[in-house]
């Protein structure tokens, strides 16, 4: 939690390898971070508008939403940290398949002063019933997810395996009828480790006081015979392109083919 905060009050971060020089956070799914809230069955992205490049993140603009009840969601923690990329590099090599990680963080569930409606206006909605404190809407992961607790206690609930094995495209938020009752309920305090299978439907919710952790992903998926022929489709798939594409190129360079006159006859 105190590398998190030095990482917004430095508005900067190291990125690509343990010990880069420090560059600006950038805001969205593809840049440094991110914020979550569950709300009414969905997960809403706090949309960035604290600049007008739409990249530059403000540490205290991310606070506020922090006190409003979104999660931040710091990615690709392996590339930040050298105590989560040594774990990511130990657990890919027992699993022989690529790890990565990140941090989440989620404010308690009643924080003090907490502004519902300022939380709901953010998201675009006029109800101001955002309890509990949950970032991400019961959803399932294409990759299998171990969970380390690092501060404070998070309930999660797990339900009925909704998708086997799913492939990365495979992405859809369940409904309230389609997830159906919660078959596990489990606390984690820091130092619990929980694993979650791919496809398995979970949520999580904060007890009390903030909560961080650590999700690994291990993309097993990618060491499958499922994997190994989509990859062999779409590499003969582009192949084909770029062949089609060359012939087609070499007609254009050379204008129409002359026919002889027997050919134009026929």
């Amino acid at each position: 939690l105190e590398d998190v905060s030095a990482w917004l009050e430095a508005n900067a971060t190291a990125f690509g390898r343990v010990g880069a020089v420090p560059a600006p956070l950038v805001y969205g799914a593809a840049g440094d971070l991110m914020l979550a809230l569950a709300y009414e069955g969905q997960t809403l992205m706090l949309p960035n508008s604290w600049s007008d490049s739409g990249k530059a993140v403000d540490a205290s603009a991310v606070q506020q939403a922090l006190h409003m009840g979104f999660s931040l969601v710091f990615n690709k923690a392996h590339c930040r940290h050298s105590a989560i990329a040594e774990l990511a590099e130990a657990l890919s090599e027992q699993l022989g398949a690529l790890v990565g990680a990140n941090v989440y963080v989620t404010p308690s569930s009643q924080p003090d002063g907490a502004d519902d409606g300022a939380a709901a206006a953010a998201v675009g909605s006029d109800s101001a019933d955002l309890e509990p404190r949950q970032g991400f809407a019961t959803h399932f992961d294409q990759m299998e997810s171990f969970i380390v607790q690092v501060s404070g206690r998070k309930l999660w609930y797990l339900y009925d395996d909704m998708v086997g094995l799913p492939r990365p495209l495979q992405r859809v938020l369940p409904t309230a009828e389609e997830a159906g009752v919660p078959q596990m309920e489990l606390e984690l305090a820091p130092g619990d480790v929980l694993y979650i299978p791919r496809g398995w439907v979970h949520d999580a919710r904060t007890l009390g006081s903030a909560s961080v952790h650590v999700t690994l992903g291990a993309n097993l998926q990618q060491a499958s015979y499922a994997h190994l022929a989509a990859e062999a489709v779409r590499s003969a798939a582009a192949r084909a392109k770029l062949a089609r594409e060359t012939a087609e190129a070499r007609v254009r360079g050379r204008g129409r083919p002359k026919l002889s006159a027997d050919n134009q006859a026929a």
